[in-house]
């Protein structure tokens, strides 16, 4: 899990958008979050992992590409 401390005068949409992912995964993550625009200075809010999968085909492809060079 990944956490963010919450600054002073930040709201979720501030933090949504800085780590480009939607204010509702955030709210869903941090269920003691009543409003979007009430939270509190210090406070450490969850925030999802974003991972990438990269499917079996593409990595096939990168292979491929790589003999070639």
């Amino acid at each position: 899990m990944k956490y963010h401390v919450v600054q002073v005068n930040e709201t979720v949409h501030d933090v949504a958008r800085k780590y480009q992912i939607s204010v509702e995964e955030i709210m869903k993550l941090n269920r003691h979050i009543t409003s979007p625009e009430y939270i509190i200075p210090g406070m450490k809010l969850r925030l999802p992992v974003l991972t990438e999968e990269v499917s079996e085909e593409l990595k096939d492809n990168f292979l491929d590409i790589e003999k070639y060079y």
